[in-house]
């Protein structure tokens, strides 16, 4: 407050709030002959927080909410804010440029006191929304802007969500007079089930304000294409219409953005027998870029994976994690190849719970991964590699089955910790050409092992089983509890001992080891190595810092790919 006093910004407390434990002021900045007004509210853990400042009586296209009037005087980032400034000097430092632009409108003169960041408006309207409403589009759109209105057919669903329905939706086909606009490139989830058909029109500039100043704003004629007056359904139901304008989708770059408003058509009593009796209510629906060049914006290095396929046996606490972390990564294709049921006391090492108890685990991580990330397609093979089968199944060989798993296989993933799987597929990828890649953990989780074999490289799986456990051993084990196995109760095989948050160290490792594999032009690095040690614990049990070692395997003079004769 001194420090206002002295900057001459008259202010005043406001004492309702400040009995309530809220700081709130009432402030008068001098600027060019005027007084601006603003309000300035100061969070409960003020001074390690900054002040919010809003300026009610301004509009603002740039550095003010256009909602809640908070004017953006520094970056969103808490590493922009000193806990020893104070209002004052915030004020000084910062207002007089944004209140130049209010005179002027030269966005120019910004740029030396500006974060260089887009400030795109539909995050204002985001603010607004229902919790769990969306409805997405794609930023690669780009919408004809001489086509000033429309309609668009969205899938999506109708959610229970109090007083105001839940609605997620994708936007798959955007139209102006019977021409095509743009269309959905990608995936729709399954439980998005319902067609939506709304109707879109054009500005030349964002809305600014909440929902009834963006319903207001509109003319007699927007709202006659967008509202649909006309329409005699009385039964209670919700329309979905939108506002494209450019917004700032990056710094100084300009894109279509979506305001999406939900129209709630409800009835109400009639007072006499003419006219319309319907309740009108309307919000914002959040409006989020999902298109295939959104989602991968953040990766760019694995931006490749959508047109790669991978293969992953063995679906334990190892292969389970594996292959979410490649959906969520965004690879093209995945075949899920395990026999085994999901148990309940699985569930403390395993990335589902509940929810897959009883399944089958190829069906319960197909259904999660569908549902999550349904970008990647998920194919399953629900049988034991290696099994004796009854033909009387007319059932096709395992062989033929493997083969046609592994038609445009990119990489083939064994999380099995069974040597005879190890072998089998080493030899039989090999010969096919497809990298291989081997994931396993200790007894006790105290460390474990990844290690990738490609086709044209000099060593083999059997290589490194020399390596390791051959007469004269050049590689050291990872660590291991002595005790480190247990047979649960009712469970007819033994397993090893260990929590989730250490077997998913050899999960992460297998996931960069593969992208490095399957990394094409994209810019992921290559594994310059081909085995992977880790030790979470020394040889006495005791905690380490997770140690990642990586070495190369020297080929073996008696193995048979040395002497493939």
């Amino acid at each position: 407050m001194a420090a206002l006093r002295a900057a001459g910004i008259s202010f005043t407390r406001d004492e309702e709030a400040f009995e309530a434990g809220v700081l709130i002021l009432r402030l008068g900045y001098p600027f060019d002959g005027r007084t601006v007004s603003l309000t300035a509210a100061f969070p409960d853990l003020y001074p390690y927080f900054r002040p919010e400042v809003v300026a009610e009586d301004l509009n603002l296209t740039r550095h003010q909410n256009p909602i809640g009037k908070h004017l953006c005087l520094i970056g969103r980032r808490t590493s922009n804010w000193l806990v020893r400034q104070t209002l004052a000097e915030l004020l000084h430092q910062q207002l007089p440029d944004i209140l130049k632009f209010d005179q002027t409108g030269d966005v120019d003169a910004l740029v030396a006191v500006e974060e260089p960041i887009g400030e795109p408006a539909s995050d204002h309207y985001n603010s607004e929304t229902v919790p769990g409403s969306y409805v997405l589009f794609d930023s690669a759109w780009r919408i004809d802007p001489d086509a000033r209105q429309g309609e668009f057919e969205a899938r999506g669903r109708e959610l229970a969500g109090g007083s105001t329905p839940i609605i997620q939706a994708v936007v798959t086909k955007v139209t102006s007079g019977g021409r095509e606009l743009a269309a959905w490139d990608g995936p729709v989830p399954p439980e998005l089930d319902r067609t939506f058909i709304g109707r879109w029109i054009r500005r030349d500039a964002a809305i600014l304000g909440g929902i009834s100043a963006v319903v207001e704003d509109l003319g007699d004629d927007e709202k006659t294409h967008l509202f649909r007056r006309g329409h005699l359904d009385r039964r209670p139901h919700t329309r979905l219409s939108a506002i494209l304008f450019p917004e700032e989708v990056t710094h100084r770059q300009y894109a279509d953005g979506w305001c999406v408003l939900q129209e709630n058509i409800g009835p109400t009593p009639k007072r006499n027998g003419r006219g319309d009796s319907r309740l009108y209510r309307y919000n914002f629906v959040r409006s989020a870029r999902a298109g295939p060049g959104d989602l991968a914006a953040r990766m760019p290095a694995i931006a490749s994976l959508g047109r790669k396929s991978v293969l992953i046996a063995g679906l334990g606490a190892i292969g389970a994690p594996t292959a979410i972390s490649l959906a969520r990564a965004g690879v093209g294709a995945l075949t899920l190849l395990d026999h085994d049921i999901m148990e309940p006391a699985t569930a403390r090492r395993w990335p589902i719970g509940w929810t897959g108890f009883g399944h089958q685990k190829v069906e319960a991580l197909r259904a999660r991964i569908e549902m999550d990330y349904p970008w990647t397609t998920v194919r399953v093979e629900p049988w034991r590699l290696g099994a004796v089968e009854n033909r009387l199944l007319e059932r096709e060989p395992q062989r033929l089955r493997l083969e046609a798993a592994l038609e445009n296989c990119d990489l083939v993933i064994d999380a099995t910790a069974e040597v005879g799987v190890n072998q089998f597929l080493s030899d039989l990828l090999r010969l096919r050409g497809v990298p291989y890649i081997m994931a396993n953990a200790t007894p006790g989780i105290w460390g474990g092992m990844v290690a990738q074999f490609l086709p044209q490289g000099p060593t083999c799986w059997m290589c490194l089983r020399h390596a390791l456990y051959g007469s004269h051993p050049t590689m050291s084990l990872p660590p291991a509890d002595p005790a480190g196995e247990v047979q649960p109760p009712g469970c007819a095989e033994a397993t090893f001992t260990g929590s989730a948050f250490d077997v998913e160290e050899v999960s992460l490792e297998a996931v960069r080891m593969a992208a490095g594999v399957l990394r094409a032009e994209d810019g992921y690095p290559e594994t310059d190595w081909d085995l992977s040690i880790l030790r979470l614990r020394d040889d006495t049990g005791h905690r380490q810092p997770p140690r990642w070692e990586g070495m190369k395997i020297a080929p073996h003079p008696d193995c048979t790919c040395q002497n493939p004769a």
